[in-house]
């Protein structure tokens, strides 16, 4: 691939590169995660999903009933 080719990515990734050397202010592109606030997220995510699913099947009744 070219430098440039008419990219816009790359003109993109040219334009903030440049404003960054020259101490320009960029305003973020992303906002940092830690992965542990994700993965937490996700897992609490899924649980709710599986809860619904429990929740609405007839599959171990008795189990339902159980605190």
């Amino acid at each position: 691939m070219k430098a440039h080719d008419e990219n816009h990515g790359n003109d993109l990734v040219d334009h903030l590169a440049k404003e960054a050397a020259c101490g320009n202010v960029v305003d973020t592109a992303y906002i940092k995660i830690p992965k542990s606030v994700v993965t937490s997220e996700l897992k609490e995510k899924g649980l709710q999903v599986w809860r619904n699913e429990w929740d609405a099947s007839r599959n171990g009744e008795l189990t339902h009933s159980f605190p």
